[in-house]
């Protein structure tokens, strides 16, 4: 990444100020204030080394953001939320540094400088200076007598932000943002959806290092605006088993000493063997039979019909959840479903049921990825 021009990051955090302002032309003339010295060669070198990694930002429903910025030995973990109210911030940092081993640091100027530059998107300065009025007091102040504003008081016209170091010995050192937003989403509501409550978020963060259940998926399913698209989320590991029961009945018809999911890569590599999806996930529902997972079935009003039919098979309810999953992802496919689109609860009970139907899979076959 080419180094940093400063003037230019200044400019990045006064414009939307400016722009609140309607008055474009003062960005030219607005500066800041030079650091004090004993600050200027740690925040200079932070502003140097530091790296924002968009792929390590994640949009919060609230509108705030999680990031993690890294550079030499140093990781910095930030949170913004305005949904957080002061009680719940306390608690936010007592859980991060006792439970988690992070070390609560100051949301400094170079750090702000960065993000405000790098994330401008979704770093909002806060909802009182996006009027005229208030916006123009702080930025429209160019005079004879104007000597520049201070850093940290441009930081402030900013929704506030927690940071924290994570230290190298620390279990969450070298992980990625969806491993450390999994580690707070669940014991955080005021982060997560507002859809999202406490059973759905503890069944979803319990799936977190099972086979095909990577961090990313549950970490959306955990902020998604709308049950179905968190559903959606978790179907998608669902979908990453396709390929268990047909390479798991290979592997013993042929005694091959290979794991299945290292069976799997090597004929995907060699044969450019593809499973087919439909006759896919009824299979994975044959292998998958548990009382805790029919227990599920009998609240979901989609499967009222298939419950009060002795005769039905476990695969025609794997047809049913397919069925619903290509009402979500093909447009012609939304007029097909015999029993019409679910309501708002049963996209709730569906999505737990998922995460159900993952955690048992976990439960019975995740040795037998890798013997």
């Amino acid at each position: 990444m080419p180094e940093r021009a400063y003037t230019e990051y200044v400019k990045s955090a006064f414009r939307p100020l400016v722009a609140a302002t309607g008055r474009l032309t003062l960005l030219d003339q607005l500066f800041t204030k030079s650091i004090p010295k004993e600050k200027q060669e740690k925040l200079f070198r932070q502003f140097k080394i530091l790296r924002l990694d968009q792929s390590q930002v994640i949009t919060l429903p609230d509108g705030g953001f999680l990031a993690k910025l890294t550079g030499g030995e140093h990781e910095i973990f930030l949170v913004c939320s305005s949904s957080m109210n002061e009680e719940e911030g306390r608690n936010f940092v007592d859980d991060c540094s006792g439970v988690h081993g992070l070390i609560p640091v100051e949301f400094d100027e170079s750090i702000f400088l960065i993000v405000a530059h790098e994330i401008s998107g979704r770093f909002k300065i806060k909802d009182e200076y996006r009027s005229k009025a208030r916006a123009s007091d702080f930025v429209d102040v160019v005079d004879a007598e104007y000597q520049g504003h201070e850093v940290a008081d441009l930081r402030d016209t900013y929704r506030p932000v927690l940071a924290f170091e994570i230290p190298v010995d620390c279990s969450l050192s070298g992980a990625d943002i969806f491993d450390l937003a999994l580690e707070i989403l669940g014991s955080h509501a005021a982060l997560r959806s507002p859809i999202i409550d406490d059973d759905i978020a503890k069944q979803v963060v319990a799936l977190r290092g099972g086979q095909t259940c990577t961090s990313e998926n549950l970490v959306q399913a955990l902020i998604a605006s709308q049950w179905r698209y968190s559903f959606l989320e978790l179907y998608r590991c669902l979908e990453a088993l396709y390929f268990f029961p047909w390479v798991r009945s290979f592997k013993k018809s042929t005694k091959s000493e290979m794991g299945v999911d290292e069976l799997r890569k090597y004929c995907r590599d060699n044969l450019r063997w593809r499973e087919k999806e439909k006759e896919s996930i009824a299979e994975l529902f044959e292998i998958v039979n548990s009382e805790k997972i029919k227990d599920r079935e009998k609240h979901i009003s989609v499967f009222k019909e298939l419950v009060n039919n002795e005769n039905s098979s476990r695969s025609s309810y794997g047809y049913r959840l397919y069925s619903i999953r290509n009402s979500l992802v093909h447009h012609e496919n939304k007029d097909s479903i015999e029993v019409g689109m679910p309501g708002f609860e049963d996209w709730r009970l569906l999505t737990l049921y998922v995460a159900v139907f993952l955690e048992e899979f976990n439960t019975m076959y995740s040795r037998d990825f890798t013997q």
